[in-house]
Formats: structure tokens, sequence, C-alpha cells
């Protein structure tokens, strides 16, 4: 079967006020990603105060800013600008997250993708990666998964790329999409693309055409300006999704073990709050 060329399905635009772009049956489109929220803010710092998660890996990316990061694991970190955290939370974990802006604004991309079966209700997986530890190939940083026979630095058990990509005005990235990663999107953190002739711009989230898992894909992205972009891509989600607030799970069974492990954590960390 020949190869087609990846064309984009929907350009979804920022909504003001809100950081979310998977919206609506946007995530029947993209799940296992669940959520992407993304932009810039301008203030020096932002503080996200405890809070929980469980069933999901929250991959956050922080750029032009330092990411501090504490969790009821004993996990205490400092990412720099443009490094990665992975945290799949599993049963269960509360978090929190403090910004330090590099100038005068904090930059950061949050995605999340929904865990298995047999991950959901296991213990937190955590790991960081500085910015010098991810690895490169040509001006493709391969944050998550596989590119050009180079692997990221830390290894998942899903089906996922992620990769954070720069490329100057008239440079085409092409790439054939790994073999079942059938749906995903691109995301400028600066500048203009073009997919197929369909050009959108910083902050624009170009949703792609999704294929069947056999169909061989094409991808040619074209910078119409200098431009820094992430790429993700995924294979399709096969499992009912159960959910309340940050905890999403595939069954009530697993959403209740992670309800019971929050509700543990969270009195632990109330009490070692007040007494502290």
């Amino acid at each position: 079967m020949s190869p087609v060329k990846a064309t984009i399905k929907q350009i979804i635009n920022k909504i003001a006020g809100s950081p979310a772009y998977i919206r609506g049956e946007i995530l029947d489109q993209l799940k296992p990603f669940a959520l992407f929220d993304a932009g810039v803010i301008a203030q020096p710092e932002l503080t996200i105060d405890w809070h929980p998660h469980s069933g999901v890996a929250t991959i956050t990316f922080p750029y032009d800013a330092d990411l501090n990061h504490a969790d009821s694991e004993g996990n205490g970190d400092t990412i720099k600008s443009r490094g990665l955290q992975w945290m799949a939370s599993g049963s269960g974990v509360w978090h929190k997250e403090n910004y330090v802006a590099q100038q005068d604004h904090i930059g950061i991309l949050q995605l999340w993708l929904l865990l298995p079966p047999a991950e959901e209700t296991t213990p937190v997986h955590y790991f960081n990666l500085q910015p010098d530890e991810v690895p490169q190939v040509e001006n493709v940083r391969i944050l998550l998964g596989e590119y050009k026979g180079v692997k990221a630095a830390a290894p998942i058990s899903h089906n996922v790329s992620y990769l954070h990509i720069c490329i100057k005005k008239g440079q085409v990235f092409d790439w054939q999409l790994p073999r079942g990663q059938t749906r995903g999107f691109a995301y400028p953190l600066t500048g203009s693309l073009s997919i197929s002739g369909q050009i959108f711009h910083a902050e624009q989230l170009a949703l792609l055409q999704e294929y069947p898992s056999s169909q061989r894909v094409e991808l040619s992205i074209t910078a119409e300006s200098d431009s820094e972009f992430v790429l993700a891509l995924t294979e399709p989600w096969t499992y009912d999704i159960v959910s309340q607030y940050g905890q999403i799970h595939t069954n009530s069974s697993a959403l209740e073990i992670g309800k019971q492990k929050i509700k543990l954590l969270g009195n632990t960390l109330a009490k070692y709050q007040t007494t502290g």
C-alpha cells in the first residue's frame, strides 16, 4: 500500500481565559491523550497548589521557565526550561507545581496520557529529564518514543511519540509516522507552519486526520516562518473512560480504588501540613 500524505482535520483555536485544547468531542478523536493545556502566562511566577491525580500520566514541558515540583511520594525536583517531567499517577498521587519565569513570562505545555488497565492502579512512576538529557537528532528532540532509530532517554510502555522541533523558515520536517500511531496533533509554540498547504500559527493546535493502522502516512510540515513546535502521536484508545476531576480510569472499580487512595493521601498530607 502506497503511503498517503498527512492532512489537517481541524485547527483548534485557543479560547480566551482557558489553556485547554482537548475539549468536547476532540477527546474522542485524540484519546488516550485526555488533556493538552498550553500557552504563555505573562507573570514572573505561578504556583498550582496541592491537587490529586489517578489513572493518568501527566507530561509537563516548561519553557522559558523552570518547574519546581513536589509530590506525596517524596519527589522534589526542579525541571529546567525545555526539560520534561513524567508522572504516571497510577492509583493516586498529590502534587504541587511552582513555575518561575526566566524573564517576564511562563510557558507551559501539559499533556495527559490515559493509563491502560494494567497500569491505572499501580504505584506512581516518576521521572524528569533536564534539557541536556533529552536525545536530539538534528533539529528534533525526542521527549518520548523514538525518531530515526534514536530512543527517548526514559522508556515507557506506551506506543507514543512526543517530539520537540525547531525549524527555520522554508525548512520542511518530513517523517513517515510510526506504525499504529494514527492520531495526534502539531502545536507551534512560536511561528507558523503548514501541512498540505493548510497554515496554522502559534497557539493553534492542528488535529491530524486519522487513518487506518494499516495505512502508511507521510507527514510533511513546512515552516512558514522560524518556528518551534511539538508533535504528539499515539495509537487509538480501546477502553472506556470513567472520570472524576483529575482522576480518570477505564472502569468504576479502578476509579474507586483511586478515590480511596487519594482520600488517604489527602488526609496524611493535611495532617503533615498541620503538624509539620
